[in-house]
């Protein structure tokens, strides 16, 4: 496929998505353990969460705090997106709000770009996590990424971008099943584009950054 090609590809895809209403980059989610190392976690709560690190010894400890989000790397926040998107994942499919801690805990994460990376590419990317995009979107996690424009209004759009990109790539090399990967992050950041762009309360800088993408 040449550069044109896929260059209209990119342009049809974002026509689409603001006619419509209107991934970050996404790596395979490595599931360290935050913040004990090598251990497993324990899911007791909705949103609470305990960790050991052998079949003997329990260790009693809270999930991450608002603190430990605001600093996390990009590894680290792979590890407490899961845990929310987990949590978001529950609610969405029970039809119930998001819990006030976890509502807290996100806004720190999406507030810094390796936060906000790395629950992006949990998120996109888990098939566990299919309930999250079937609209209408969670309103505290569009809450969440509307209070925090800086970085999430640059990662929405490559995150569509990115993973059209890709999959027009792996198609090309004959790899439907990796390409198969990106089209499902590519829908998921569409769905979510797509319904921050529907609203004029939200992420108004959304909507210039697409089109300055295609200009």
């Amino acid at each position: 496929m040449s550069r044109q090609s896929t260059t209209l590809s990119l342009i049809l895809s974002f026509t689409v998505l603001l006619s419509s209403c209107t991934n970050s980059f996404v790596f395979p989610n490595q599931y360290p353990c935050y913040p004990f190392g090598q251990c497993k976690t324990i899911t007791t709560t909705p949103h609470r969460d305990y960790y050991y690190d052998s079949p003997s010894l329990v260790v009693v400890r809270a999930a991450p705090s608002v603190d430990d989000a605001l600093e996390s790397s990009f590894e680290d926040a792979q590890v407490i997106g899961e845990n929310l998107a987990r949590i978001l994942t529950v609610s969405c499919a029970n039809g119930e709000p998001m819990p006030d801690e976890a509502i807290t805990l996100l806004r720190a994460l999406i507030s810094t770009t390796s936060g906000a990376r790395g629950w992006f590419v949990t998120l996109l990317t888990n098939p566990d996590f299919e309930p999250v995009f079937t609209p209408p979107i969670d309103e505290a996690f569009l809450t969440a990424l509307n209070d925090n424009p800086d970085p999430n209004i640059k990662l929405m759009t490559m995150n569509v971008a990115m993973s059209t990109a890709t999959e027009i790539t792996h198609l090309k090399n004959g790899n439907e099943e990796f390409a198969a990967g990106s089209r499902t992050t590519s829908r998921r950041a569409t769905v979510l584009a797509k319904e921050v762009l529907g609203r004029e309360d939200l992420l108004p800088g959304l909507r210039e950054e697409v089109e300055g993408l295609m200009s």
